[in-house]
């Protein structure tokens, strides 16, 4: 293991983890409580490279997906965090955090933006 590194994957409870994902877990990678990761080929990438002293290096990077959040096949997440209740589109390239504003966020693209929001009440949540 690399100095300073310390590699940790944190699944909720209740989550849904379908086959052939891959997460990475140079750095941390944390699910919340029933997160879906549906279909296959879903990657998490939670390392990234930045120049230090005028050199290339690896760092390692903390991706929290919230509590409730549907990510759907084939999604690409870089070093982002996604919040609660989101849906993610299949083939989504997410490489931007997105903040949890209390709505379901439909977030979709390459590169993942917010395509819709909805409140909580039509996803049959009152939290």
């Amino acid at each position: 293991m690399r100095a300073g590194w310390n590699p940790s994957l944190t699944i909720g409870q209740r989550c849904n983890v379908m086959s052939h994902h891959f997460l990475d877990v140079g750095g941390s990678i944390s699910l919340g409580d029933s997160v879906t990761l549906a279909g296959r080929d879903t990657q998490i990438w939670s390392h990234t490279m930045k120049m230090q002293d005028g050199k290339q290096v690896l760092v390692p990077v903390a991706v929290h997906v919230g509590n409730m959040a549907y990510v759907g096949a084939k999604v690409i997440v870089v070093c982002s965090d996604l919040p609660a209740w989101c849906l993610v589109g299949a083939g989504a390239v997410v490489v931007k955090s997105f903040p949890d504003n209390g709505e379901v966020q439909v977030i979709a693209g390459n590169p993942a933006t917010v395509k819709r929001t909805y409140p909580k009440t039509i996803a049959g949540s009152d939290e």
